[in-house]
């Protein structure tokens, strides 16, 4: 499913929206988008080969994060850097 982000709509093909909330930071890979959201989640959403939209548990706090092509990699707070996909 597709989000909606501070009231415009972001749509995925033949997929509702559903309502993500307040966010900080979007970044668009080829074929999925993480967002972080203001309470300090991060939320990523589209196609999930090579499993690039599932979150790894646990991921713990992050300062900034990156969509590429068949990645997301986030800087977490402590400074250590992790990438899945």
């Amino acid at each position: 499913m597709a989000p909606c982000v501070a009231g415009a709509t972001i749509r995925l093909v033949r997929q509702p929206c559903r309502t993500l909330g307040p966010i900080t930071q979007v970044s668009a890979g080829n074929n999925h988008t993480c967002a972080f959201k203001t309470d300090g989640s991060l939320r990523c959403w589209g196609n999930n080969a090579f499993r690039k939209s599932t979150i790894p548990e646990p991921l713990g706090p992050v300062s900034y994060f990156s969509a590429g092509g068949g990645y997301t990699c986030a800087i977490k707070t402590d400074g250590t850097l992790r990438c899945w996909g």
